[in-house]
């Protein structure tokens, strides 16, 4: 994998550089916060190891600005204390594991290798979803799962049709390629209206759609949203 080792003590640095070498990954090292915020965001790194202290900016304040500007990249804090108060401030600012200066070259190699299972996992999740409903959606999905209920619940929701009207006339007059090619148009805008407005695709209907405003997440306004998309579609 490829890494990114945050870290402003050389003899540390050089340490842990040359045991992930020796592992089997590739490793870039920055030494200064700023440096790791630009090279953060502008290099994609499977996973960052992001020393708590650092003489400009603290590991913290880099994580937290990442995650303001969307970088998902797993972040393990590396700490030599380690506190309970600490671990807090770091998994609420978007940490997603902790580990101590003092531990093996195995436990880190272990811990990397959970976050990125874990990440895999998540990402898979996101794929699945984003075919179907807005990216706001997914991140509610992804932040509280327990809101996908797969046993099925009852709900009240929104349903929105939509479908092209004198569509079966329309196909006869024209060549196949192009009755698809109309398809796509039409579809691909009235599924971008759905997203747009935060609706789940139920599913498509030959000639048109079927959309949900209300599940997988609920909100006080899906109505409107539904009417919003309407709108957008028109």
């Amino acid at each position: 994998m490829k890494l990114l080792l945050i870290e402003d003590e050389e003899k540390m640095a050089r340490l842990l550089q040359r045991g992930l070498t020796e592992a089997g990954h590739r490793v870039d090292v920055c030494e200064r916060g700023e440096d790791a915020l630009e090279q953060g965001l502008a290099i994609a790194y499977d996973v960052v190891l992001l020393d708590w202290n650092l003489p400009d900016l603290d590991g913290l304040a880099v994580l937290r600005r990442w995650r303001e500007r969307g970088l998902r990249t797993p972040v393990l804090m590396l700490t030599a204390r380690g506190t309970v108060g600490e671990k807090v401030l770091g998994l609420r600012a978007g940490a997603d594991d902790y580990v101590n200066k003092s531990a093996s070259m195995d436990e880190l190699a272990a811990r990397i290798e959970s976050v990125m299972r874990r990440t895999g996992e998540t990402e898979r999740m996101r794929k699945l979803f984003a075919r179907y409903t807005s990216d706001a959606v997914v991140e509610e999905i992804l932040k509280s799962p327990d809101t996908v209920v797969l046993t099925g619940e009852k709900r009240e929701v929104t349903t929105l049709f939509a479908d092209i009207r004198n569509f079966t006339g329309l196909a006869d007059s024209l060549p196949p390629e192009q009755t698809v090619g109309v398809l796509n148009q039409v579809l691909g805008g009235l599924s971008d209206a759905v997203l747009t407005c935060g609706g789940t695709l139920d599913k498509f209907l030959g000639d048109g759609l079927m959309a949900v405003f209300g599940a997988p997440v609920f909100r006080s306004d899906d109505a409107l949203r539904a009417l919003q998309s309407a709108k957008m579609m028109m």
